[in-house]
């Protein structure tokens, strides 16, 4: 009976323990992975009609490229003080199935901020719609001095 008491007790102990580290905000975020926040994303780029990668560093050259992506109406304001934008276009397509984001952001003291950029494509036994597709997504980071690079990883996407 003791012992039933004792594994109870060191139970319910470790419950109270992992709820109160989920719901707690004194996680530790690593400092090398900034966060980023999609502001736009879509299947169709506008006038972007090539793979090609943009960063946005002020309130201008961001309502240049909205100019370009919708032709018509204004971005949301970004603090530019202490964000910037990073854009991927994925580039035209002549289906359907194609999708592009970025997967992460890494920033590593004297390296470049590195950019991972997730390509995805349907495989060849995908029904896919005869539209033209130019997948987009526009992200706002924190600010960063540090020059860019990119990696690009591209996922076939099989069906069956």
């Amino acid at each position: 009976m003791r012992d039933v008491l004792i594994i109870g007790i060191a139970c319910a102990a470790a419950i109270l323990l992992g709820a109160w580290l989920y719901f707690s905000d004194t996680h530790v975020t690593d400092p090398g992975v900034p966060s980023f926040t999609i502001l736009d994303e879509g299947m169709y780029s506008g006038e972007v009609t090539e793979r090609k990668n943009y960063r946005i560093k002020n309130q201008e050259e961001l309502e240049a490229l909205w100019l370009m992506v919708h032709g018509t109406g204004a971005p949301t304001n970004v603090d530019f003080a202490r964000s910037e934008v990073i854009a991927v276009f994925d580039g035209t397509h002549a289906t359907g199935g194609y999708g592009i984001s970025i997967a992460s952001v890494a920033d590593v003291a004297g390296s470049p901020r590195t950019i991972t950029i997730l390509h995805t494509e349907p495989g060849t036994s995908c029904l896919t719609t005869d539209a033209i597709s130019s997948p987009y997504q526009i992200a706002v980071v924190s600010k960063s001095a540090a020059p860019l690079a990119r990696e690009e990883e591209t996922i076939v996407t099989e069906c069956n």
